[in-house]
């Protein structure tokens, strides 16, 4: 494994009994970027994130991560990454100050140096002014800060986070992506996101994959997936076409998906078809007003992959 690569997985493999929850999954992280790993509920995330913490063990493949083996490596990876699990791990009859004093303690880190990162730290997320109150009276979004805090207290070079979003309001969401990518861009932290929101990686993530049912169905930045997707919208705005003609228009060059009033939305097969499409319809009388491409969102992607793989 380089020094470029944090996490390198090459044929896990993870069974509960008979039920193989990971099927012989490969995949590289590189440092320093946000990684997206992505799929619904049930679809081996968890598993892959406990094997990767070393909170399970792996039934067959090879693993590293920061260059070490979760399994025999334990202790000493666990003191170079930050996790923020489905549970926060705050404790609510604690102060914000007490909850990272004595997770710094559980970490066997220095008091000096406990006291002078929790300081960093209530000052990086912003909660300076919440630190003597107790976590119960804190709200969700401040919860989950002081989580992500908590997470960070020992300066992690990875940070593992297993659906952080997933109870939070839209404006507590979007706080909650600023300080991921804030970590990613000005720390150089390398974070690994287990989510199944996927306009939420599709805004913070360099690079992600794409899991169903324990397989990854594709890997790699969104731009790239959407170039392997072989699929090409196209929204052309047009008058004076009958819904049949514009439904026959594009042949063997792709297909009309939907139509919105005078806009035609059409999935072509390349985008050299586009000018063809066009001359199609301009033969059949159509007055052309405005033809523009719209990109593949990770939703589109995923939903066709699963289709493509016949996946339920």
């Amino acid at each position: 494994m380089t020094n470029e690569i944090a996490i390198s997985v090459e044929n896990l493999k993870r069974f509960y009994g008979k039920f193989e929850a990971v099927s012989g999954i490969t995949f590289n992280v590189k440092r320093g970027s946000i990684f997206g790993f992505l799929g619904p509920n049930g679809a081996g995330k968890t598993t892959t994130l406990y094997v990767l913490t070393g909170l399970l063990k792996p039934h067959a493949g090879s693993i590293r991560v920061l260059g070490l083996d979760p399994e025999n490596d334990g202790n000493k990876l666990r003191s170079r990454i930050g996790c923020l699990l489905e549970e926060s791990g705050i404790y609510d009859t604690m102060t914000l100050h007490e909850n990272l004093l004595f997770f710094g303690k559980a970490q066997n880190m220095d008091e000096r140096k406990i006291r002078e990162r929790i300081k960093d730290e209530l000052e990086f997320f912003s909660l300076s002014d919440y630190s003597k109150k107790r976590c119960a009276t804190l709200s969700k979004g401040m919860r989950q800060k002081a989580a992500l805090a908590r997470a960070m207290l020992c300066e992690p070079e990875i940070l593992f986070l297993d659906e952080p979003t997933a109870n939070l309001d839209p404006v507590s969401s979007a706080g909650f992506r600023d300080l991921i990518l804030e970590l990613a861009r000005k720390r150089g932290t390398t974070v690994f996101l287990n989510t199944h929101r996927l306009d939420e990686s599709q805004r913070v993530c360099d690079s992600v994959a794409i899991i169903k049912s324990g397989k990854i169905l594709a890997c790699g930045t969104v731009e790239e997936l959407r170039k392997n997707s072989g699929k090409h919208s196209v929204v052309v705005t047009a008058k004076n076409i009958s819904k049949e003609n514009a439904l026959k228009a594009p042949g063997n060059l792709g297909k009309l998906s939907r139509t919105d009033g005078d806009f035609l939305y059409y999935e072509l097969h390349s985008e050299e078809k586009i000018p063809a499409l066009i001359q199609k319809l301009v033969a059949d009388g159509a007055l052309i007003y405005e033809v523009r491409q719209e990109k593949l969102s990770l939703e589109d992607i995923f939903i066709e992959l699963v289709e493509e793989n016949n996946v339920a």
